[in-house]
């Protein structure tokens, strides 16, 4: 390995902790370096483009897929989040209802879950280690008037009709489940879990390239033209 190759190793693993940890290779793939014709071409190695896909392979295992990265497989965000896999919505339960009324912010809401339960099939599914543990997400009350605002919310899981997938905890409950200063209480959410984000991301990658995927990295995409049959891609 050359030098330039070792700095290389070394500037990707310092930038995620995730990437490190994941005890896989990153040495970049091969750059795209002619001109070729694919079904599909994906830009970005990260999970949007991964999982889009593992799942476009599902429904036509003959297309012919090209995933394109400047850097490598789980480069960006996809290898630097917390390792969380929530299906916690971007608003409140509460706001989701008053934007989209009832019907659809419980439908909005099952689908989070249903989003947890398909990562965890897959990896069961493909054999990947990705330390997976859907142990459930604790939202706790440190003080005596914060326990009226998980109240709150488990009123608003059960309007949903969602009660089923949380649990409202008491001091001793809470307190068999963690150990912190000053716990009043808290609201379990079932359907939640926590995963190495890198060691997912890396196994996604060879999982694809085994059903013939193609992943060029250190390739970056400057420009594409769009068409009804063609896209034209510049790296």
């Amino acid at each position: 390995m050359t030098e330039g190759q070792t700095n290389l190793l070394h500037y990707y693993a310092s930038r995620s902790y995730w990437l490190e940890s994941s005890m896989d290779n990153l040495s970049p793939r091969s750059r795209l370096t002619d001109e070729i014709n694919v079904d599909v071409a994906i830009l970005g190695a990260g999970y949007t483009g991964l999982w889009t896909a593992y799942y476009l392979l599902k429904q036509n295992s003959s297309l012919k897929i090209v995933i394109m990265d400047k850097h490598i497989v789980g480069f960006g965000a996809s290898g630097r989040n917390a390792g969380w896999c929530s299906p916690k919505f971007s608003i409140t339960p509460e706001r989701a209802i008053e934007r989209f009324g009832l019907e659809t912010a419980k439908e909005l809401q099952l689908t989070m879950y249903d989003a947890v339960n398909e990562v965890e099939r897959v990896i069961n599914h493909e054999k990947m280690d990705a330390d997976w543990n859907k142990a459930g997400f604790l939202k706790v009350a440190l003080r005596e008037n914060m326990l009226s605002q998980l109240e709150t919310e488990m009123s608003t899981f059960r309007k949903l009709g969602l009660e089923e997938f949380y649990q409202l905890l008491n001091e001793n409950q809470t307190k068999e489940r963690m150990m912190a200063n000053n716990l009043k209480g808290g609201i379990l959410t079932k359907v939640s879990a926590v995963l190495h984000p890198g060691k997912l991301v890396r196994n996604l990658a060879r999982i694809l390239e085994q059903r013939g995927v193609t992943l060029y990295e250190q390739t970056e995409v400057i420009d594409f033209m769009e068409g009804t049959s063609n896209a034209f891609l510049i790296s």
